[in-house]
């Protein structure tokens, strides 16, 4: 009866560890940030306090002022762009653009379902916390800065906390947000 049993056992424990191992779907993660900004990637000198580069593929940078965090997004892609607080496929508070047409878009959503559902938080009984700076769409590279409150006091968003708060990243292949996101990563923005 037991027979057999243990090699299949094994074989199931060592298939979940690969996925465990290769984490959401064929999508790469990177954590942490690379030594040097590619200038395709950079922002002008004393835009930001603090600028870091993940996987020569995204820049986040951010200046805290006051109870307002400014943050900019340069990433290589046409596609879209987000950063979320909260847990990477769980409940989160997502804030995800893109530029369309030169036209920019940056949405303050939530994501409170692991079927990868990003629901406007002026939908769900919150409000728009983010207030669009600028943004372009140049030779392949994607750009978007906002601003928020620290604490927005809208129940659908999270706070930035003082000390350090871990976001995840993300950058999708196209504009439009339903698609996948083909690399994902996890940075951390500091609050002093």
């Amino acid at each position: 009866m037991f027979r057999g049993f243990l090699p299949r056992f094994l074989g199931v424990i060592c298939v979940g560890v690969i996925v465990l191992i290769a984490g959401c779907g064929t999508s790469q993660q990177t954590t942490q940030p690379t030594s040097t900004t590619p200038p395709e990637l950079d922002f002008p000198a004393g835009a930001y306090s603090s600028v870091q580069t993940y996987s020569n593929s995204i820049t986040i940078a951010y200046t805290v002022q006051g109870d307002t965090i400014k943050i900019g997004l340069k990433a290589r892609t046409a596609g879209w762009v987000a950063i979320a607080l909260g847990t990477a496929h769980g409940d989160s508070d997502v804030i995800i653009g893109w530029v369309a047409d030169g036209q920019v878009t940056i949405d303050d959503t939530n994501h409170a379902s692991k079927a990868g559902l990003h629901q406007l938080d002026i939908n769900t009984g919150g409000t728009n916390d983010v207030t669009t700076v600028g943004g372009s769409e140049i030779n392949g590279i994607t750009t978007l800065e906002f601003t928020r409150k620290l604490v927005t006091g809208d129940t659908q968003d999270l706070p930035f906390v003082k000390g350090n708060n871990t976001i995840t990243w993300a950058i999708g292949p196209t504009d439009a947000i339903t698609s996948h996101h083909s690399e994902i990563g996890f940075a951390t923005i500091t609050i002093p």
